[in-house]
């Protein structure tokens, strides 16, 4: 046997799927009738592809959110008393950004989402995952997922 072909180099940015599930009551979601979201089983579960944390992509976004924090943390030091209320200001609205920037980068396509009840799917774009997925309930199960590494060699189960 060889060990060599356990590898998972490749896994990161290939990402694996997960199926989302209801923020309030935890049942998976799924694309029903009148292409409305509901948690009544369906074969069109609503998915997505998200990348591991080892990702290319993903890994540029963390970088860069480090060295923010790293300049952050020596301009507050630096800063008088009456400056620091904005830096800390500034700095929240950053992270902010940040944390969607990586939201972007972890997913990678995704299945069945809609941005408003009655509309079509949408396509899987910068700007509509910030609208369907920037609930927190969203962002930690694919945050969680993307930082898992076990996860990529298999695909969450749809129901």
């Amino acid at each position: 046997m060889d060990f060599s072909a356990f590898t998972n180099t490749d896994l990161p940015d290939a990402g694996s799927w997960l199926h989302l599930d209801h923020p309030g009551n935890g049942k998976l979601l799924y694309l029903g009738k009148g292409n409305s979201i509901t948690t009544e089983e369906t074969d069109k579960p609503c998915r997505v592809l998200v990348r591991g944390n080892r990702a290319a992509a993903v890994k540029r976004v963390i970088d860069a959110r480090s060295r923010a924090e790293e300049l952050h943390a020596a301009r507050f030091l630096r800063s008088s008393e009456r400056d620091a209320s904005k830096l800390v200001s500034d700095h929240s609205k950053t992270k902010d950004q940040y944390q969607l920037d990586l939201l972007v980068a972890t997913v990678a396509d995704w299945e069945n989402i809609v941005i408003s009840e009655g509309e079509p799917p949408a396509p899987c774009t910068p700007k509509n995952i910030k609208a369907a997925l920037s609930h927190p309930s969203f962002m930690v199960a694919i945050f969680k997922r993307s930082g898992d590494e076990a996860a990529l060699f298999t695909d969450a189960p749809t129901g």
